[in-house]
């Protein structure tokens, strides 16, 4: 029988992975908050943990998808003697997104209570996620790096060795800087051509059939075609990652001047309500 795996943290992204771990034939410990979320995974025959502490117990691997540092640390009750209890001799695998020096820091941390830690952000979003297509950077241990990597592979097209902490990170936040760029530009042109007046189907034309053509573009032009926003990378998380690259780009003196008018346009769409709509929405903030 193989060993009984992890994953805390069923949201947008994480319930399709944990999903495709399961069709991997993996034996997953699930825990999220909100417990509705974990009932189609345990009709898949995960076995649903009553709290993270059970999961913890449970496990010497846990894979942890969490929105934000602040519930990471809720979740491992760092600040108090039970941090030490849950993580010793276990690995932990933080696959959600965070400022770099908070990773290097529960790295210190996890490894000071007898613990292992690598760090596996996803590059994708929720179409992804489901068909198994997320790209993966690992960094952590040499010991454990090869043995993540195999594992998490039915969730990642493509798993990325970025060596030693915080480097994985740091590589997911280079990827979203051009990942929101890439799309607000996008919206921009978007919004030009429909200001002069251009045939919607021949600026895709133009658009999908030149060197500039990718998926994430193909998608996204749809959906603004479309107006269709249901979530696949929602405002709030978008913006939430906008902010990750700024804060952490004034750590290392990087320029991000692009980034900045990003922000400014996506925090205009989430306090015109869109937050829990697909990035498209950006769109919005031209419109209003």
């Amino acid at each position: 029988m193989h060993q009984e795996i992890g994953f805390i943290g069923l949201g947008t992204m994480g319930q399709p992975m944990a999903e495709n771990l399961l069709q991997a034939g993996n034996n997953l410990v699930v825990w999220n908050r909100s417990q509705d979320k974990s009932h189609h995974l345990q009709k898949m025959g995960a076995r649903v943990a009553p709290s993270p502490e059970a999961v913890f117990s449970s496990c010497e691997i846990i894979l942890i998808m969490l929105a934000n540092g602040d519930v990471m640390d809720h979740v491992f009750k760092r600040e108090s003697d039970t941090f030490q209890q849950l993580v010793d001799k276990k690995v932990i695998v933080h696959m959600g997104t965070t400022l770099p020096r908070y990773s290097s820091g529960l790295k210190e941390d996890i490894e000071k209570a007898g613990g292992s830690y690598l760090e596996a952000p996803v590059s994708g979003s929720k179409v992804q996620a489901q068909e198994g297509k997320l790209v993966s950077m690992i960094a952590g241990p040499d010991a454990h790096r090869d043995m993540i990597a195999k594992l998490i592979a039915p969730v990642a097209q493509s798993v990325i060795d970025c060596g030693t902490v915080p480097n994985a990170m740091h590589t997911k936040l280079a990827v979203n800087t051009y990942l929101i760029g890439l799309v607000t530009s996008l919206v921009e042109a978007v919004n030009y051509a429909e200001h002069a007046g251009i045939n919607m189907k021949v600026f895709e034309q133009v658009l999908c059939s030149g060197p500039m053509a990718n998926d994430v573009m193909k998608i996204k032009l749809n959906k603004l075609l479309n107006n269709d926003f249901t979530r696949q990378a929602s405002i709030q998380d978008v913006l939430y990652n906008n902010k990750l690259i700024t804060e952490t780009a004034k750590d290392i003196e990087a320029d991000t001047p692009l980034l900045h008018t990003c922000e400014m346009l996506i925090h205009q769409a989430f306090n015109q309500g869109f937050a829990q709509e697909d990035m498209a929405a950006i769109l919005k903030a031209y419109q209003h």
